[in-house]
């Protein structure tokens, strides 16, 4: 029994997010029936298709998340995200992002301007020009577009902790003092329950964390904020 779930079939809504915990993605739910024991997860950016589960089989992929408090937890990690960019002085161009972010722009907002983009990007500019001009850029033609940093995955903010097995609190020792002195630092692959490989670019002031699946290549990709927290990029 899962106490948020069990929560969420008390309220009228039959919708609801929930958390994937391997990609760390955020999902939007369904129940489908009366009890509520068939769940509903919605496809990314679709409507209509998705994925049928169980109670069970749905617990063993998501962590359902309590309504109502979506903002303020996504608030706390671009605030947390703002913070430890600024300590380790790593992506801050992502930095001014979350920042303006965490004092301009309500989450609902956000995903009102991410819909536009889809259906008219033209629509969705000029409403940006009109209420958040920092999201646009303009091309060497002149002419506008949306920072797409605003309203893709890295807006969402899904902070993780980077783990390293056996080595996992020497290799963060590691990467916190190659970030203080400005080295060059790389975990080489690391065959855990993911392949795990870490990057860090002094020149660049960035750095990359990957969990890719056992000698495939592809897997979940992730912006290192410092040398223990990352940021979910994308899935390959």
């Amino acid at each position: 029994m899962n106490d948020i779930l069990e929560q969420l079939k008390k309220e009228q809504s039959k919708y609801f997010k929930a958390v994937n915990t391997q990609s760390g993605n955020t999902v939007r739910c369904a129940f489908e029936n009366d009890n509520k024991t068939s769940i509903f997860v919605y496809a990314r950016n679709k409507r209509r298709y998705g994925w049928r589960f169980t109670e069970d089989e749905f617990l063993a992929r998501y962590e359902p998340k309590p309504n109502g408090d979506e903002e303020k937890a996504w608030k706390r990690r671009l605030k947390r995200a703002v913070k430890l960019c600024r300590e380790s002085g790593l992506w801050s161009e992502l930095a001014e992002v979350w920042d303006n972010l965490y004092k301009y722009v309500s989450l609902d907002e956000k995903n009102k301007i991410y819909d536009l983009y889809w259906n008219d990007k033209d629509k969705a500019i000029e409403y940006c020009k009109a209420h958040y001009p920092f999201m646009l850029g303009k091309r060497d033609d002149g002419n506008e577009y949306i920072n797409t940093e605003y309203i893709w995955e890295l807006s969402r903010c899904e902070l993780k902790t980077m783990y390293f097995g056996f080595w996992n609190a020497s290799e963060k020792e590691n990467i916190r003092k190659a970030i203080a002195e400005k080295r060059k630092y790389v975990v080489p692959r690391l065959h855990l329950k993911y392949d795990i490989s870490f990057n860090y670019n002094p020149e660049l002031a960035k750095a990359w964390y990957s969990e890719e699946y056992r000698n495939c290549g592809n897997g979940h990709y992730y912006l290192a904020l410092n040398h223990s927290t990352a940021v979910f990029c994308e899935n390959d």
